[in-house]
């Protein structure tokens, strides 16, 4: 029989995040896990929707990579802590979280953390009617996605670039882009946490423009992506929500 971290383990990367995170306790109580299935144990309780949990978890992680002398993942670890906060609603926490990102980046060769901290400059400025400045931070985005080989962050760049040229009134253009960003996610390359969030993005802006057919699509993917994961507390009710909206729009045409 497997010990409770090898059995983590293959929970972890089959997704079975209750088992995952049921075996990681109990590897950490026989005995203190390294910093990576430390983070894998926080990234579980996330998944099943124990935040607080998660945020605790994650600074102890955080303080790790710190002591290791790793800040690259130091300051990425805190831009995703900083992004999580912020979607708590808790933007002073969220902040200081992110400065604590930008400050630690300053003394590192660029790498993925300078990419997904310009990920959340872009969406502040999306959400702020700043395509330009949106659209010049996903490009910047792809560029370092290519240098670091993170087809997570390249996603992620695709998607900003895509909703930004929408958003310019070049809807055409702009479509053309989403399609291409999501291949690797259907082709299993982006990062679980990452997908629901591009998911969620493009759901908003289909139902937003009124694009039935597409909404109806990425819902449904979106649900058979849910299905892959044993409870996904943090995004079956947002696919629930989206599917309501789905019904709603298509009513009204």
């Amino acid at each position: 029989m497997e010990a409770p971290l090898e059995q983590a383990r293959d929970a972890y990367a089959d997704f079975r995040w209750k088992d995952a995170y049921a075996q990681f306790r109990a590897a950490r109580e026989a005995g203190e896990l390294g910093i990576d299935d430390l983070a894998a144990l926080a990234d579980a309780a996330w998944w099943l929707g124990r935040n607080d949990e998660s945020l605790t978890l994650s600074e102890q992680v955080y303080r790790g990579h710190l002591q290791h002398e790793d800040t690259a993942r130091a300051a990425q670890l805190a831009v995703e802590v900083g992004f999580l906060w912020l979607l708590r609603g808790e933007p002073t926490i969220g902040s200081g979280w992110i400065s604590r990102a930008t400050r630690l980046l300053g003394d590192v060769s660029e790498c993925g953390a300078h990419g997904y901290l310009r990920y959340l400059q872009a969406a502040e400025a999306l959400d702020q009617g700043r395509f330009a400045e949106a659209l010049d931070a996903a490009r910047y985005m792809r560029r370092v996605a290519d240098r670091c080989d993170d087809r997570t962050l390249y996603a992620g760049g695709l998607v900003t670039e895509g909703i930004a040229v929408i958003k310019q009134g070049r809807v055409g253009e702009g479509l053309a882009v989403l399609d291409e960003a999501m291949l690797p996610v259907r082709a299993g390359e982006v990062a679980p946490k990452w997908v629901g969030n591009l998911y969620c993005q493009l759901m908003s802006l289909f139902i937003e423009t009124a694009d039935v057919r597409r909404a109806r699509d990425w819902t449904a993917a979106t649900e058979r992506w849910c299905d892959r994961h044993s409870s996904p507390a943090m995004f079956a009710g947002v696919c629930r929500v989206h599917r309501a909206q789905l019904l709603r729009l298509a009513e009204e045409q």
